[in-house]
C-alpha cells in the first residue's frame, strides 16, 4: 500500500454493477457513462465527513489515523458507500483499482 491509498471491503450483497447488454456480448456489465472520477472524489470526500453509525462518523478516527501518519490505509465498506450513493458504490465494485489510489 502506498501512502493515503484506501482499502475497499468488496460485498456480495450488492446489485450487479449495471444490468447486462442483451445487444452484444462483448457490452456486458458496461456502464451508461464513463465515470467522472472528480466528482466521485467530491462524493467520497462528502461521505467521509457525513457517514454516520450509531450517532457517531464511522470514518472519523481513520482518518485522524491517517493525518497523523499512524496509519496509511482506510478500510471502507462498499455497503457503507452504496447507503449514501449506489451508483457510487457500481463504479468503485467496477474499477477497485481506480478508486484505491
Amino acid at each position: 500500500d502506498k501512502p493515503g491509498t484506501s482499502r475497499l471491503l468488496s460485498s456480495t450483497a450488492l446489485p450487479p454493477p449495471f444490468p447486462l447488454s442483451t445487444n452484444h456480448p462483448s457490452t456486458a456489465t458496461m456502464p451508461p457513462a464513463p465515470p467522472n472520477y472528480a466528482e466521485h472524489t467530491l462524493k467520497l470526500g462528502k461521505f467521509f465527513k457525513e457517514f454516520e453509525q450509531d450517532g457517531v462518523l464511522k470514518y472519523e478516527s481513520q482518518l485522524q489515523e491517517v493525518a497523523n501518519r499512524s496509519q496509511r490505509v482506510i478500510e471502507v465498506s462498499i455497503e457503507d458507500v452504496a447507503s449514501m450513493d449506489v451508483e457510487l458504490a457500481q463504479y468503485m465494485r467496477m474499477n477497485t483499482r481506480r478508486y484505491t489510489q
